[in-house]
């Protein structure tokens, strides 16, 4: 029975010669994938907190001067500078007394 044993573990570890190998081959591009993934939540994240700010900001001025055209300037600067994402576009109106961007 010792024999069987020792001769199934010589077995076994000629066997498994390469398992590293093909773990690292198949486990590398899935955290690559991953680490891409957390990247594009990140970015995400960011543009949502530029966007708030730049409306916050837009809708603070056209609130206090009245003036949409220094409102919509106002909110293109505080959206900030970015080469992963961009302000399209930022309409500030002002209807019944509220600034609405």
């Amino acid at each position: 029975m010792k024999g069987l044993f020792l001769g199934f573990l010589v077995w076994n570890r000629t066997q498994r010669k390469g398992s590293v190998t093909l773990e690292f081959v198949v486990l590398l591009p899935l955290f690559i994938l991953l680490c891409l993934i957390a990247w594009q939540l990140f970015l995400s994240g960011m543009a949502v907190i530029d966007t708030n700010a730049a409306v916050r900001d837009a809708v603070r001025v056209a609130a206090t001067t009245g003036d949409t055209d220094k409102a919509e300037k106002q909110g293109k600067n505080s959206f900030g500078q970015s080469g992963s994402y961009k302000l399209k576009r930022l309409d500030v109106k002002i209807e019944d007394g509220e600034a609405i961007a």
